[in-house]
């Protein structure tokens, strides 16, 4: 049975150090559009697992994702996906989660810490008979971020203090999976000269053709 409430999660999520190993599956992080892009750019980074092969039923997760401010800065707009089957089913919500009647998940996502992302999310129903997920793969979570400066940046989710990623059916720590980041390379926008030289070069180019 749970003992745990929306509020209490954040405090739930930083005890206890825990195991990391490939059974517990691969975190891994995409950025659409993955660069190179100009700055100004608004970007979506998606984080997603897959490999986990371990019987025991997650209910809850939580992790933290590191950016270089000077390169980027959070735009906001968390998502974590549907219970529908589909390409954005959120994980927690995969088999052998409870019905859509008592599973309720519930989030408390900060990007307001410049450099840092922090990522808590659970299923907080009470039943009888706790379920949570075992299944291989699902998505997590995603957010907006905007290009800032050129340069390239790495974006790094990892482990909390503590070190315990993933929660049982009844919030127990249950130990934490791998991780992987993603590089995102920004360029500068084209100055207004090149823009125009461009232009000059483009019309010398028609009226050749016209000839």
């Amino acid at each position: 049975m749970k003992t745990a409430i929306l509020t209490a999660v954040s405090a739930v999520f930083i005890i206890s150090a825990a195991r990391s190993d490939a059974a517990l599956g691969l975190i891994s992080t995409v950025a659409v559009p993955p660069g190179p892009m100009t700055v100004g750019t608004t970007f979506t980074v998606s984080l997603s697992i897959s490999g986990y092969t371990e019987v025991t039923e997650i209910d809850g997760y939580q992790f933290q994702i590191a950016y270089p401010s000077a390169l980027f800065s959070f735009q906001g707009l968390f998502d974590h996906g549907t219970s529908t089957v589909g390409p954005n089913q959120q994980w927690l919500s995969m088999p052998n989660q409870e019905t859509d009647v008592t599973y309720a998940p519930g989030a408390t996502d900060d990007g307001s810490v410049a450099g840092i992302v922090v990522i808590n999310f659970a299923d907080l129903g009470f039943t009888a008979v706790e379920g949570g997920t075992n299944s291989p793969a699902g998505f997590l979570v995603s957010f907006s971020m905007r290009a800032e400066a050129p340069g390239t940046g790495s974006i790094t989710p990892s482990a909390p203090a503590g070190g315990t990623v993933f929660f049982d059916v009844d919030l127990n720590p249950a130990g934490a999976p791998l991780f992987a980041g993603t590089s995102v390379t920004v360029v500068p926008e084209p100055s207004t000269s090149f823009l125009a030289a461009a232009g000059v070069l483009a019309a010398a180019r028609r009226r050749r053709r016209v000839r």
